[in-house]
């Protein structure tokens, strides 16, 4: 045991030794036998090799060691070969051989040549006084008959597990160094006669194989073998006959039918029975009949005559899984005969109802009636099966229907003080149990889908409230336990995980019943788990579709919100699940809109702090926009290089989001260019007349501005004079005015400071707005020299007067000598006369 790694050296096997010992090794240890091997030739002792799972190498191999001499051992490693033809190679060994655990398989040598097959065996059986034999191999044959020749030799034989075939050919009867539990032959294929044991053997392993016939009379000897056990081994027809001595049988897993043989009623110390998995039918036991079973179709003839049970001291029996087709009732009523404290009936067949006088043992009186004297009852009985019974109807009451006035629970304490475990799992037809059935500790009604359960309550409180009161499923009793659900959901099957059902005795225990949550309304004690929900029929849960979630509280699936999902994911388990679209975030369980001016690329946000805000004066298009190319300019802006906004020039327009080029202004009939007022500007309405140009009424077309007129800005109109349309309208020029009645007639001034030019009827010095060329003052004002008019003083009005005469009367004198001028003077001439005149006229005037 030095926990060697690897293989072993080249020359290891061939190390001069008489013993070889190597056991303990690791896995990785991987050391292999290999032919021709010098160690052989000084082995004489012993070899050991085991507890070493790496080990490995043909073990053929040792079929050289022919000097071995008292023990052989090699089990639990990764060797193969043919470990019989190995022993057989090595008749020399004396003492044990135990080829086993590993990888062995072939068949039996000399087993095809029946004479070297008898001749071979026999001899090496003859070299031997006392033999441990345990060989484990795949065989898949016989044993070589030649053994037989080895009964009287074995101290242990041990071929378990080896799938050997055919009849056992040793007879034991005759050993006497044969170790009273020494003889193993299970789970293999042995057919034929049960073999003889000799009288010291207390235990014989014969299972898993295809035995027939009856008990051999060597085992009428074996007063210590008290255990009988030939469960699946495929054996059929009447059961085999036991001998006085037996106290545990197996029969389970064969196929045997009729009744009990007599000699099981000798079978004085027999406590335990297993006879599950055969083809009883019936009662099987063929004492103690205490009456017809209606159910079973029995007719009184069978049952005229009670036969005195068997006085077993029997504490457990098992036949479950039996067609045996009989009243529950009649079977504890059999059964109450003996002392048991185990009763596995399952799978039976069984139907009808457990009434009180079934629990108690009704023996029939030579003078007519019964009684129970000799009986035990089932006072003993703390474990009861009678599950996957479909026809079973009712337990605690004296009729089938389990009406409340026909209970018995007043006698129960009496009948069955000792009862702990009950089951009625699968049991179908089962529809009423009284509420005292409910404290014993174990409770199994998995499956006993139409039983009418007692309340479950929420409040575990509300239980002090109940204990002691009447329970309406029986008139003879009283709530004693209660039940309540524990939320702590443990138990899983399939989609749903189930509470667990708490039941509360007065005494302050909590027994446990195990029931199938079906038994309840789906919710009851179960929920789906998170990601599914309950099917719409039926007690399952289905998982939630794709863009939906349940978290386990949720008794159906929830959609995901608008603009949310959950992708081709099925099963969600919460709304953390639902990934809004991009462009949107999670708020109080709504996926929202990325405000205007921001943007969202990342799926499943759950804050507005995801939305980033557009850079360089762009915006979005509305909210919730889903990435950067999102964020355009707005109209009446275009984008630079540089990837930032600026605004439309003066003369250019765009009426769209978009980075694009703003407009240009169109040319109007293909002569002016329009601009606008302002940059940014947004539509193309906004394109107008020049600055220099103006609209007149009733026209659409950009004429150039009057003489005498200005216009200083785009758009200006004629119509913009009655506030009708435009931004200004064509104004009077310096040197020039208008009138207001006639504001688009020009007239020039005799000076460029009585008209500074501007609105209809601006004139400067306080001169008349309506006077031609802003030529006169307005009445009750006078011109001064420096052309402001002035209001007039009334004590210089006769001056004025007077003066205004001197000067009419020098003008006439100008006329008249222009008149006798000569005809060849020219008109001119006479002009610049008369505007002579009126000038000294006016300077008069102005004093």
């Amino acid at each position: 045991s030095l926990g060697l790694e690897g293989d072993l050296p080249e020359d290891f096997w061939n190390m001069k030794t008489r013993m070889f010992a190597m056991s303990g090794m690791p896995s990785t240890f991987t050391g292999s036998l290999r032919p021709n091997m010098g160690m052989c030739d000084y082995l004489d002792f012993r070899f050991y090799a085991y507890w070493n799972p790496g080990m490995t190498g043909d073990i053929g191999h040792l079929k050289d060691c022919t000097k071995l001499e008292q023990v052989l051992e090699i089990f639990d490693t990764a060797m193969y070969g043919n470990a019989w033809d190995v022993a057989l190679n090595l008749p020399s060994v004396q003492l044990v051989y135990e080829l086993s655990l590993s990888s062995y398989s072939g068949l039996i040598p000399s087993t095809t040549v029946a004479d070297s097959d008898v001749e071979r065996w026999a001899t090496w059986c003859e070299q031997k006084s006392e033999l441990h034999f345990v060989v484990q191999q795949e065989v898949n044959g016989p044993l070589p008959a030649g053994l037989a020749a080895c009964s009287d030799k074995f101290s242990y034989f041990d071929v378990s597990e080896s799938n050997i075939t055919e009849n056992f050919p040793m007879n034991f009867s005759n050993n006497t160094v044969l170790g009273s539990q020494a003889i193993i032959l299970s789970n293999n294929a042995f057919t034929g006669q049960i073999p003889e044991v000799p009288p010291h053997t207390t235990a014989i392993g014969l299972s898993g194989n295809r035995w027939s016939g009856d008990l051999p009379a060597s085992w009428q000897q074996a007063e210590s073998l008290t255990v009988l056990d030939l469960s699946n081994c495929q054996m059929e027809g009447e059961v085999p006959s036991l001998t006085p001595y037996i106290e545990e049988v197996d029969l389970s897993n064969n196929r045997f039918s009729g009744l009990l043989p007599d000699s099981w009623k000798e079978a004085i110390s027999l406590e335990t029975i297993d006879l599950s998995k055969n083809d009883f039918t019936g009662p099987v036991i063929p004492w103690g009949w205490q009456g017809s079973d209606f159910y079973s179709g029995m007719s009184n003839s069978l049952v005229e005559v009670y036969l005195d049970p068997p006085s077993w001291p029997l504490r457990s029996i098992t036949l479950s899984d039996n067609p045996m087709g009989v009243s529950v009732g009649f079977m504890l009523g059999l059964l109450a005969m003996y002392s048991l404290t185990e009763i596995f009936l399952a799978n039976c067949s069984l139907m009808g109802f457990v009434s009180n006088r079934d629990l108690t043992p009704n023996v029939p009186l030579a003078s007519g009636g019964t009684s129970t004297a000799g009986g035990v009852h089932l006072s003993k009985l703390r474990t009861l099966d009678i599950s996957n019974n479909p026809a079973i109807s009712s337990f605690g009451y004296t009729e089938a229907a389990g009406d409340p006035e026909n209970c018995w629970m007043s006698v129960w304490d009496s009948k069955l003080p000792e009862l702990s475990e009950l089951s009625f799992s699968d049991c179908t037809g089962l529809q009423s149990l009284p509420n005292k059935v409910y404290t014993l500790s174990t409770l199994h009604l998995e499956g006993a889908t139409n039983l009418q359960l007692p309340e479950v309550l929420t409040d575990p409180e509300v239980c002090n409230e109940r204990f002691g009161t009447a329970d309406p499923l029986c008139d003879d009793g009283k709530q004693e336990a209660c039940l309540y659900l524990s939320p702590i959901y443990t138990s899983s099957s399939g989609n749903r995980e189930c509470g667990q059902l708490v039941v509360e005795v007065e005494a302050g225990t909590h027994p446990s019943v195990q029931v199938d949550p079906s038994s309840f309304a789906p919710e009851t004690l179960c929920r789906c788990k998170a990601g599914y929900e309950w099917e719409e029929k039926g007690y399952s849960c289905s998982e939630c579709p794709a863009d939906s979630y349940a978290t386990s509280a949720m008794t159906e699936c929830a959609k995901c919100p608008d603009n949310a999902t959950t992708g081709s994911i099925a099963a969600s388990t919460s709304l953390d699940a639902c990934s809004c679209f991009a462009g949107f975030f999670l708020s109080n369980g709504i996926c929202e809109k990325c405000p205007e001016g921001t943007y969202s690329s990342l799926e499943g946000a759950h804050s507005i702090d995801a939305c980033i805000s557009c850079q360089g004066g762009k915006v979005t298009d509305g909210k919730g926009s889903n990435s950067v190319e999102a964020c355009i300019c707005p109209a009446g802006l275009t984008e630079e290089v540089n990837g930032n906004c600026v605004k439309c020039a003066q003369g250019r327009y765009k009426t769209w989001l978009g980075n694009e080029e703003c407009l240009a202004c169109p040319i109007l009939h293909g002569v002016v260019q329009l601009t606008t007022l302002n940059t940014e500007s947004i539509k193309e309405s906004e394109c107008v007349c020049p600055a220099g140009t103006y609209v007149a009424l009733g026209d659409d077309s950009c004429s150039a501005c009057l003489e005498g007129m200005t216009c200083a800005v785009p758009n200006t109109t004629e119509a913009a004079l009655s506030s009708s349309g435009g931004y200004a309208y064509p104004m009077a020029a310096s040197g020039y005015m208008t009138r207001t009645e006639e504001p688009m007639t020009v007239y020039k001034c005799w000076t460029t400071s009585w008209c500074p030019g501007g609105p209809p009827g601006t004139c400067s010095h306080g001169r008349d707005a309506n006077a031609v060329g802003c030529g006169s003052c307005p009445e009750g004002t006078f011109m001064r020299t420096n052309g402001d008019c002035t209001e007039c003083d009334n004590r210089l009005v006769a001056v004025y007067i007077s003066i205004a005469i001197a000067g009419g009367i020098i003008a006439l004198s100008a006329l008249a000598f222009i008149v006798n001028k000569k005809t060849a003077t020219e008109t001119k001439s006479m002009t610049n006369v008369l505007i002579v005149a009126a000038l000294t006229l006016t300077a008069v005037q102005s004093m």
